[in-house]
């Protein structure tokens, strides 16, 4: 598409896999950095689009990762977010109906009680659109949209889908 890719990956083993495929598909592996979305070390106002897939729900600081990627786009640039809706009841990663309101040691139990590792659920971020509205509200600056897609429950909808420009 005659564009230049950059990305982050924290996890060392993920990374590795990552500069495999690069090297793979010829595609530059010094764009891509083993870092957190907290911090980020690329400089302000570089990037036209910043694309965030599933990434926000296992962030330690949500708003502070939200921050550093409005700080690295250009004024005028776009910031695509995907992140599960917890206000629906279903938690992805374990592919099971959650009772996500529950304090995380009830979910355990829960987790323990269906057979399931409960380790990973302290890495997950029950974000919903309350939580993330009241991050993206305080931020200056910015213009954000949210994109419905078909699947509501309850009100609710699985995933969000978040457009967030710079001004």
């Amino acid at each position: 598409y005659s564009c230049s890719i950059f990305g982050i990956e924290p996890d060392e083993q993920e990374f590795e896999i990552i500069q495999q495929k690069l090297k793979e598909q010829n595609l530059p592996q010094e764009n891509f950095k083993q870092e957190f979305g907290e911090k980020l070390s690329f400089d302000s106002n570089i990037f036209d689009v910043v694309h965030c897939f599933t990434v926000l729900e296992h962030v330690k600081n949500v708003k502070q990762c939200l921050e550093e990627m409005i700080r690295i786009t250009k004024p005028g640039g776009l910031i695509y977010i995907n992140t599960p809706n917890y206000s629906y009841p279903e938690e992805r990663h374990y592919k099971i109906i959650f009772p996500t309101f529950l304090p995380k040691f009830l979910g355990k139990i829960y987790l323990f009680l269906r057979g399931k590792p409960t380790k990973f659920i302290d890495s997950i971020n029950f974000l919903t659109e309350k939580n993330l509205n009241k991050i993206l509200l305080v931020i200056p600056n910015i213009i954000f949209y949210r994109v419905y897609m078909p699947g509501k429950f309850f009100g609710h909808y699985p995933n969000q889908e978040i457009i967030i420009q710079k001004l």
